[in-house]
C-alpha cells in the first residue's frame, strides 16, 4: 500500500512498515495527543530544566500534540518521525502483524 494507505491504519491505532526498510523491526505508530497536568512538568524525566522551568512559569497544563513515532532497529523510540521523500512515494507499506 502506499504512505497514505499506510497513514490512514496508523490513525486507527495499528502498527505500519516498509517492507523494504534495511532496519528489521522497525515501525511506526501515531503517538495520540494528550494533555498533561502543570502538576506533572517537575517530573518530566525527559525535559530540560530550562524548559521544565519555562512551563511552569506559564502555569498552564501541557498539551501535547498527535504525532508519528518510529520504534527502530536499535529498540528505541524515536518521536516525531517524519517520512523521507522514498518513504512518501513507496507503495511497500504494510501493516505489522
Amino acid at each position: 500500500m502506499n504512505f497514505g494507505e499506510a497513514s490512514q491504519h496508523a490513525d486507527n491505532g495499528c502498527m505500519i512498515q516498509r517492507s523494504g526498510w534495511n532496519g528489521k523491526g522497525q515501525f511506526v505508530y501515531r503517538t495520540v495527543g494528550n494533555t498533561v497536568s502543570k502538576d506533572f512538568i517537575p517530573k518530566f524525566a525527559s525535559l530540560p530544566e530550562s524548559v521544565k522551568a519555562f512551563l511552569l512559569s506559564k502555569g498552564e497544563d501541557v498539551v501535547f500534540n498527535s504525532s508519528l513515532t518510529l520504534y527502530n532497529a536499535q529498540g528505541q523510540m524515536q518521536p516525531g518521525w517524519l517520512p523521507s521523500q522514498g518513504d512518501l512515494t513507496a507503495i511497500d507499506w504494510q501493516i505489522v502483524e
